[in-house]
C-alpha cells in the first residue's frame, strides 16, 4: 500500500510539474478530483481483475483536459461529459452516471441553503466555475436561488472539490458545495449535507473518454468493458453515481 501510494504521488506530480511522463505500458486514466474516492477502489479492482497496471490523475476538469491534450499518455478520461465533448480531443463517449450538487456543513447543523446567510456561517466554499463543474452548478445555484449578491462576501473559491471538503472538515468554512460522491466519503468527518434542488443548476452527466488515436489499444477496451461491468456500477453507486 505504501509503495501504491507514492507511485501515485509521483504520477501526479510528473503530470502537473513535468507535462510528460515517461511511462510505458500502462493505462493513464485522468478524472475529476471530484471522484477520486470511488474510483480509486474501482482501479484497484481492475487491476486484480485484469491484471492491468493504471495509472491515475485527479484534477479540475480544465487540468484534466490540459493533461490529454499535452501530455499524450492519457488514454481514457473521466468527468463532466459536456466538457469532454467540447473539447475535441476524444474518439467516444459513455455515460456513468449523473452528478449532484450537494451543500456540506460541519459544526453548525443547516437545514435549508437559505441559512447560509446567519451570522454563524463566516465562510463558504466552492470549487471555481470556470475549471470546476461543481462550481459551475454552484454558481448556478447562487444565481438561481437568488443567494449570489447575499453570500458574495462569505465565499471562499479553491481549485477542486476536495479542497472545499478539505476547507469544511478544518473548520475554515462553515459550509461549502461538493458532490454527492464526495459528501458521501467524507460523511463522517462532517455534520452533515443537503442537496440542492436539481431544477436550480444546469444537469450533470459524468462519463468516461476514449482519447482520440486510443481506441485501438486492448488496455482501454479492457478498462471500458469493465467500467460498464457490475462489480464496477457497484462501487459507483455507493458514491451516488
Amino acid at each position: 500500500m505504501k509503495h501504491r501510494k507514492m507511485t501515485y504521488l509521483a504520477i501526479v506530480l510528473c503530470f502537473f510539474c513535468c507535462g510528460r511522463p515517461a511511462w510505458s505500458g500502462e493505462l493513464v486514466v485522468a478524472a475529476g478530483a471530484g471522484y477520486k474516492r470511488p474510483l480509486a477502489k474501482v482501479y484497484r479492482v481492475f487491476e486484480d481483475k485484469t491484471g492491468i497496471s493504471l495509472s491515475p490523475v485527479f484534477g479540475n476538469m480544465r487540468q484534466v483536459l490540459s493533461q490529454v491534450e499535452r501530455s499524450g499518455r492519457v488514454g481514457v478520461a473521466i468527468g463532466d461529459q459536456s466538457f469532454l465533448e467540447d473539447s475535441e480531443l476524444f474518439e467516444s463517449f459513455a455515460p456513468l452516471g449523473h452528478g449532484r450538487l450537494v451543500m456540506v456543513y460541519n459544526k453548525y447543523r443547516i437545514k435549508g441553503y437559505n441559512e447560509l446567510t446567519r451570522k454563524q456561517i463566516v465562510y463558504v466554499a466552492m470549487p471555481d466555475p470556470q475549471k470546476a463543474i461543481y462550481g459551475r452548478a454552484a454558481a448556478q445555484f447562487l444565481e438561481r436561488s437568488g443567494m449570489q449578491d447575499k453570500l458574495l462576501r462569505k465565499m471562499i473559491v479553491t481549485a477542486t472539490v476536495p479542497q472545499v471538503s478539505s476547507f469544511v472538515i478544518a473548520g475554515s468554512a462553515e459550509a461549502g458545495f461538493v458532490n454527492i460522491t464526495d459528501a458521501i466519503a467524507m460523511q463522517k468527518s462532517i455534520g452533515g449535507w443537503i442537496e440542492i434542488p436539481q431544477n436550480l443548476y444546469d444537469p450533470i452527466v459524468i462519463g468516461m473518454a476514449v482519447a482520440k488515436g486510443w481506441g485501438d489499444k486492448p488496455e482501454v477496451a479492457a478498462f471500458i468493458r469493465f467500467m460498464k461491468d457490475s462489480s464496477a456500477r457497484k462501487i459507483l453507486a455507493q458514491y451516488g453515481l
